[in-house]
């Protein structure tokens, strides 16, 4: 009976080690997904990536019916900024994919933005290509459906899918007008 005694006492001593450890761990894993999130962010809104969303929204604007490869047919320089948007939702989605990061604050932060390239542009200009990368952009605007409320997920396409279609409409009156 005595040996029963000293193995609960012992282990009465270390669990709680073992608790902290594993609700220390939880804590830091979480810390880490809401850092790269917060850090995804801050990646987005730099100035050097600021510069790239422009330039590529213009040259889309530019030539909305054009796929990623006619675009770097047009304007290699431009068409890398359209590919370093690209790079950045393909990123987000690994980490989302490996669970990495933040789903909810992945959700609130860059839903509205995604929304707008994806609709504007990657799901009927890249899309179609079936590069990898791609793919996992298209995995991403997936994942955003699923993860965001119904309503907001709707209200966000429609308002996305109507801006590609008045570019669609602008692109067609410039075109009729040049020629």
């Amino acid at each position: 009976m005595e040996f029963a005694g000293d193995v609960i006492d012992t282990l009465l001593k270390i669990l709680p080690g073992i608790v902290g450890v594993i609700v220390g761990r939880y804590l830091t894993k979480k810390k880490e997904k809401t850092t790269l999130a917060f850090d995804f962010h801050k990646e987005l809104n730099t100035t050097e990536m600021s510069k790239h969303r422009n330039t590529a929204g213009d040259f889309i604007r530019q030539y909305p019916i054009a796929n990623i490869e006619e675009l770097e047919k047009i304007d290699k320089e431009k068409s890398i900024c359209v590919y370093v948007i690209m790079r950045f939702y393909q990123r987000l989605w690994l980490s989302v994919k490996y669970k990495q990061i933040s789903e909810k604050i992945t959700r609130d932060l860059f839903a509205a933005n995604f929304y707008y390239w994806y609709y504007v542009y990657f799901e009927k200009n890249a899309v179609p290509a079936g590069w990898w990368s791609v793919e996992q952009i298209k995995d991403l605007s997936m994942w955003f459906e699923k993860k965001l409320p119904k309503e907001r997920h709707t209200l966000l396409k429609q308002k996305n899918e109507d801006l590609y279609q008045t570019r669609i409409n602008d692109f067609r009156s410039r075109e009729l007008k040049n020629n």
